[in-house]
């Protein structure tokens, strides 16, 4: 049985995600989309690239791991009030990965890293071996997130924080 608070808060959370999504559909289906593809091909990869870049790098390493381990405070830490930090920030960097790759679950499509391989080829590997790389750091940080951050950045776990944070700070 859940609790009525509970529904009423699941119920505009979903309210949100959908009044989002709109926002997006909206913008694509107006003159942003004519300006992004009306643009040069060479600037419009960059904004995607600069996009997961932004994503993995202010939003995951910065937002979500490195405030929470400076402040050494479960308040800062992604899901705050549950015991989900580490998968959350996994499933977060597996987001950018998949629309990297153009996979989600067995759905596969052209991918922003074929796209740039026609375009650059080392750029697409060096790209796809930092993501890499940023999935191997971050899923050696401890379970729970808590543990990972409790001894602060000096601490053994905190250090593999620390890395899985650096490598999470993608830059073409």
């Amino acid at each position: 049985m859940v609790a009525p608070r509970t529904m009423l808060y699941l119920d505009l959370c979903a309210e949100l995600v959908v009044d989002h999504l709109q926002v997006i559909i909206n913008e694509w289906s107006g003159p942003y989309k004519e300006k992004f593809l009306a643009q040069d091909t060479n600037t419009s990869l960059k904004e995607l690239i600069d996009g997961i870049a932004e994503l993995s790098r202010s939003d995951l390493a910065i937002e979500r791991m490195a405030v929470a381990l400076q402040n050494q405070d479960q308040e800062d830490k992604h899901s705050c009030f549950s015991d989900n930090p580490h998968r959350d920030i996994r499933l977060n960097l597996a987001g950018i990965v998949n629309v990297f790759k153009g996979i989600y679950g067995t759905i596969n499509g052209r991918s922003l890293k074929e796209i740039i391989e026609e375009a650059d080829s080392a750029l697409a590997l060096k790209l796809d071996n930092l993501l890499t790389e940023a999935q191997s750091k971050v899923e050696a940080t401890a379970v729970p997130f808590d543990l990972a951050i409790s001894g602060g950045a000096s601490s053994a776990e905190g250090a593999k924080v620390q890395e899985a944070v650096q490598s999470s700070v993608i830059l073409p």
